[in-house]
Protein backbone atom coordinates (compact mmCIF):
# COMPACT_ATOMS: atom_id res chain seq x y z
CA UNK A 1 0.00 0.00 0.00
CA UNK A 2 2.97 2.39 0.87
CA UNK A 3 4.82 2.18 -2.46
CA UNK A 4 1.72 2.04 -4.42
CA UNK A 5 0.52 5.53 -2.17
CA UNK A 6 3.88 6.87 -3.27
CA UNK A 7 4.08 6.14 -6.89
CA UNK A 8 0.75 7.57 -7.39
CA UNK A 9 1.50 10.81 -4.95
CA UNK A 10 5.14 11.24 -6.55
CA UNK A 11 3.16 11.25 -10.52
CA UNK A 12 0.81 13.88 -9.08
CA UNK A 13 3.50 16.28 -9.09
CA UNK A 14 5.43 15.11 -11.20
CA UNK A 15 2.43 16.18 -13.93
CA UNK A 16 1.75 19.37 -12.32
CA UNK A 17 -1.06 18.56 -10.01
CA UNK A 18 -1.20 18.37 -6.50
CA UNK A 19 -0.71 15.43 -4.51
CA UNK A 20 -3.46 16.22 -2.22
CA UNK A 21 -6.18 16.27 -4.96
CA UNK A 22 -6.01 12.86 -5.26
CA UNK A 23 -7.21 10.74 -2.86
CA UNK A 24 -5.94 7.08 -2.26
CA UNK A 25 -8.31 4.87 -0.27
CA UNK A 26 -6.79 1.49 0.08
CA UNK A 27 -9.34 -1.60 0.86
CA UNK A 28 -9.39 -3.60 4.07
CA UNK A 29 -11.00 -6.63 5.35
CA UNK A 30 -11.62 -6.08 8.83
CA UNK A 31 -12.35 -9.17 10.99
CA UNK A 32 -13.21 -7.50 14.27
CA UNK A 33 -14.01 -9.37 17.88
CA UNK A 34 -14.54 -8.35 21.50
CA UNK A 35 -11.11 -10.31 21.97
CA UNK A 36 -8.16 -10.91 19.79
CA UNK A 37 -9.31 -14.60 19.59
CA UNK A 38 -12.61 -14.45 18.68
CA UNK A 39 -11.19 -11.47 15.43
CA UNK A 40 -8.77 -14.43 14.80
CA UNK A 41 -11.60 -16.45 15.18
CA UNK A 42 -13.98 -15.30 12.87
CA UNK A 43 -10.98 -15.07 10.05
CA UNK A 44 -10.31 -18.63 10.24
CA UNK A 45 -13.92 -19.53 9.91
CA UNK A 46 -14.31 -17.27 6.47
CA UNK A 47 -11.15 -18.52 5.21
CA UNK A 48 -11.86 -21.62 5.54
CA UNK A 49 -15.62 -21.44 3.98
CA UNK A 50 -13.92 -20.22 0.42
CA UNK A 51 -13.40 -22.77 -2.69
CA UNK A 52 -10.65 -22.73 -4.01
CA UNK A 53 -12.47 -22.48 -7.82
CA UNK A 54 -14.38 -19.36 -6.64
CA UNK A 55 -11.02 -17.40 -6.23
CA UNK A 56 -9.71 -19.18 -8.86
CA UNK A 57 -13.45 -18.21 -11.44
CA UNK A 58 -12.29 -14.24 -9.39
CA UNK A 59 -8.89 -14.44 -10.92
CA UNK A 60 -9.16 -15.43 -14.00
CA UNK A 61 -11.64 -12.86 -15.21
CA UNK A 62 -9.03 -10.42 -13.70
CA UNK A 63 -6.04 -11.66 -15.67
CA UNK A 64 -7.75 -12.66 -18.34
CA UNK A 65 -6.66 -15.81 -18.47
CA UNK A 66 -8.52 -19.27 -18.54
CA UNK A 67 -7.48 -21.29 -15.32
CA UNK A 68 -10.31 -24.02 -15.81
CA UNK A 69 -8.16 -25.57 -18.24
CA UNK A 70 -5.79 -26.64 -15.15
CA UNK A 71 -5.77 -29.45 -12.26
CA UNK A 72 -6.25 -27.61 -9.19
CA UNK A 73 -3.39 -29.52 -8.04
CA UNK A 74 -0.79 -28.28 -10.48
CA UNK A 75 1.83 -25.97 -9.45
CA UNK A 76 1.59 -22.49 -10.46
CA UNK A 77 5.27 -22.75 -12.08
CA UNK A 78 3.76 -25.52 -14.48
CA UNK A 79 1.22 -23.21 -16.19
CA UNK A 80 1.85 -22.19 -19.80
CA UNK A 81 4.12 -19.65 -20.45
CA UNK A 82 1.81 -16.55 -21.39
CA UNK A 83 -0.54 -17.39 -18.52
CA UNK A 84 2.24 -18.16 -15.71
CA UNK A 85 3.62 -14.02 -16.43
CA UNK A 86 0.41 -12.65 -15.43
CA UNK A 87 -0.26 -15.53 -12.36
CA UNK A 88 3.20 -14.65 -11.52
CA UNK A 89 2.98 -10.96 -10.56
CA UNK A 90 -0.22 -12.45 -8.37
CA UNK A 91 1.54 -14.96 -6.82
CA UNK A 92 4.76 -12.20 -5.55
CA UNK A 93 1.91 -10.32 -4.22
CA UNK A 94 0.47 -13.60 -2.21
CA UNK A 95 3.03 -15.72 -1.55
CA UNK A 96 6.93 -15.79 -1.73
CA UNK A 97 6.42 -19.65 -2.55
CA UNK A 98 6.10 -20.35 -6.26
CA UNK A 99 5.47 -23.86 -5.79
CA UNK A 100 1.84 -23.80 -4.94
CA UNK A 101 -0.40 -25.08 -6.36
CA UNK A 102 -3.48 -23.79 -7.98
CA UNK A 103 -6.10 -25.02 -5.03
CA UNK A 104 -3.83 -23.11 -2.72
CA UNK A 105 -3.53 -19.91 -4.63
CA UNK A 106 -7.26 -20.07 -5.14
CA UNK A 107 -8.61 -20.22 -1.70
CA UNK A 108 -5.75 -17.65 -0.91
CA UNK A 109 -7.47 -15.01 -3.33
CA UNK A 110 -10.83 -15.97 -2.78
CA UNK A 111 -10.64 -14.89 1.05
CA UNK A 112 -10.48 -11.65 -0.38
CA UNK A 113 -9.49 -10.56 -3.45
CA UNK A 114 -6.27 -9.79 -2.34
CA UNK A 115 -7.45 -6.82 -0.03
CA UNK A 116 -5.27 -7.18 3.32
CA UNK A 117 -7.01 -8.53 6.31
CA UNK A 118 -7.12 -7.02 9.40
CA UNK A 119 -7.98 -8.88 12.43
CA UNK A 120 -8.62 -7.81 16.13
CA UNK A 121 -10.43 -5.91 18.80
CA UNK A 122 -11.81 -2.44 17.61
CA UNK A 123 -8.95 -0.80 19.43
CA UNK A 124 -6.42 -3.49 17.62
CA UNK A 125 -8.13 -2.44 14.25
CA UNK A 126 -8.06 1.35 14.78
CA UNK A 127 -4.59 1.23 15.99
CA UNK A 128 -3.73 -1.01 12.35
CA UNK A 129 -5.68 1.53 10.31
CA UNK A 130 -4.01 4.94 12.27
CA UNK A 131 0.12 2.84 11.70
CA UNK A 132 -1.77 2.70 8.20
CA UNK A 133 -2.61 6.29 7.61
CA UNK A 134 0.30 7.28 9.39
CA UNK A 135 2.68 5.32 7.05
CA UNK A 136 1.76 6.80 4.37
CA UNK A 137 -0.24 3.64 3.24
CA UNK A 138 -3.96 5.47 2.52
CA UNK A 139 -5.45 8.84 2.81
CA UNK A 140 -8.48 6.64 4.06
CA UNK A 141 -9.49 3.01 3.47
CA UNK A 142 -12.55 1.75 1.98
CA UNK A 143 -13.84 -1.13 4.19
CA UNK A 144 -14.47 -4.44 2.53
CA UNK A 145 -17.02 -6.76 4.45
CA UNK A 146 -15.85 -10.49 4.75
CA UNK A 147 -19.70 -11.41 5.59
CA UNK A 148 -23.14 -9.63 5.12
CA UNK A 149 -24.91 -8.70 6.96
CA UNK A 150 -23.01 -7.76 10.34
CA UNK A 151 -19.56 -6.61 8.97
CA UNK A 152 -20.10 -2.56 8.37
CA UNK A 153 -22.39 -2.75 11.63
CA UNK A 154 -19.48 -4.38 13.87
CA UNK A 155 -16.81 -1.81 12.01
CA UNK A 156 -19.48 1.18 12.62
CA UNK A 157 -20.49 0.47 16.02
CA UNK A 158 -17.20 -1.05 17.16
CA UNK A 159 -14.13 0.44 15.37
CA UNK A 160 -15.40 3.97 14.29
CA UNK A 161 -15.93 4.49 18.12
CA UNK A 162 -12.01 4.23 18.20
CA UNK A 163 -10.75 5.96 15.08
CA UNK A 164 -12.88 9.08 16.64
CA UNK A 165 -11.23 8.61 19.89
CA UNK A 166 -7.89 9.01 17.81
CA UNK A 167 -9.37 11.93 15.98
CA UNK A 168 -9.17 10.08 12.78
CA UNK A 169 -12.41 10.22 11.91
CA UNK A 170 -15.36 13.14 11.93
CA UNK A 171 -17.95 12.91 14.54
CA UNK A 172 -20.25 14.86 12.32
CA UNK A 173 -20.92 15.52 8.68
CA UNK A 174 -19.95 19.18 7.76
CA UNK A 175 -21.02 18.79 4.08
CA UNK A 176 -23.75 17.70 1.80
CA UNK A 177 -21.89 15.77 -0.98
CA UNK A 178 -19.14 13.03 -0.97
CA UNK A 179 -16.83 15.87 -2.29
CA UNK A 180 -17.64 18.00 0.53
CA UNK A 181 -17.15 15.29 2.93
CA UNK A 182 -13.52 13.96 1.25
CA UNK A 183 -12.38 17.76 1.35
CA UNK A 184 -11.99 17.67 -2.43
CA UNK A 185 -13.90 21.36 -2.54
Amino acid sequence: MKSYYQDIKTRMAKYGRKPDTCKILPAVMPFVGETEIIAQEKQAFHNELVHPMAGLLTMSNHLGVDLSQYSLDQSVEKVEAQDYQKLLAVVQRLSLDKTITLRDLGKIYGRSLAVPQLVGTPIQIADKLEALFHEQAGDGFVISPAYLPGSFDEFVDLVIPELQKHGLFRKEYTGNTLRDSLGLN
